[in-house]
């Protein structure tokens, strides 16, 4: 039961992640880290360490730069003087929408990461193999 617990815990942290990253409003940081999400898996404690801090320090990266790329990002696709000031609004608003939800998404994904290493290394879960023909 104790395991079972533990593996709850470990997947709503990877949902609540997931989450935080789709209220980010960024398409293409929801994209790369579900890539990479789907792409690494932890096999024992210390990889599922490194794996945490790596996403945690890019979701903190992610936010920080959106803050200004969001911004541009909208002023690029926008025409005319309202449309500048309506894109100039969106892309501050996505930015700071970003700068909340990124880091918490990050902490989220590092007790995820950190769980999976942990569950994983002690056997109570089986590490994924990958498929072979």
């Amino acid at each position: 039961k104790q395991w079972y617990q533990r593996r709850v815990r470990a997947n709503l942290a990877v949902s609540i992640s997931r989450n935080m990253d789709r209220l980010s409003l960024d398409d293409s940081h929801t994209r790369v880290c579900a890539i990479n999400r789907r792409r690494y898996k932890a096999a024992h404690l210390g990889s599922g360490l490194s794996k945490g801090l790596t996403g945690f320090a890019l979701h903190l990266l992610s936010a920080v730069a959106g803050v200004v790329q969001q911004p541009i990002q909208e002023l690029e696709t926008s025409e005319g003087v309202g449309g500048v000031t309506k894109g100039l609004v969106k892309g501050v608003s996505k930015g700071l929408v970003g700068v909340v939800t990124k880091p918490i998404g990050g902490a989220a994904e590092l007790l995820a990461n950190t769980g999976e290493g942990l569950l994983t290394g002690a056997g109570w879960i089986q590490a994924p193999q990958p498929l072979t023909n």
